[in-house]
């Protein structure tokens, strides 16, 4: 029985930290995702999903949650990382979608009053 949880043991740390992957792996595509946004002139449409996100968690602190996991990969550690870690992601979405949209809007105004300025400063 003893060598029965240590394969469960094993198998449930290796499906959890797979998650884990996952989970991370979709929290810097939302970091980078904004830039992204930005570098496109193309009108098209983004996608950010966050269940893809949350699907891995809750399945990765489950599996923690019925191996008895601990450590890195305890129930805990796994919910509180998982959710730092993606509301972190997508408060830098966008707070970075935000700061570029001013400066975007900025720009935009001082151009227009650059545009009106020229044929005034022309005919002089």
């Amino acid at each position: 029985m003893d060598s029965f949880a240590a394969i469960t043991g094993w198998i449930g740390t290796i499906i959890v930290a797979l998650l884990c992957v996952i989970v991370a792996l979709k929290c810097f595509w939302t970091l980078g995702l904004p830039y992204a946004m930005l570098r496109t002139t193309e009108e098209r449409g983004w996608s950010i999903f966050p269940l893809i996100e949350f699907i891995p968690l809750v399945f990765a602190i489950l599996i923690a949650w019925a191996t008895h996991l601990d450590g890195w990969f305890s129930p805990k550690s796994v919910l509180i990382a998982g959710f730092v870690s993606i509301a972190l992601s997508y408060i830098h979405f966008f707070l970075a979608l935000l700061v570029a949209g001013c400066f975007k809007s900025i720009r935009t105004i001082k151009g227009d009053k650059v545009r009106q300025q020229k044929p005034e400063d022309c005919s002089e």
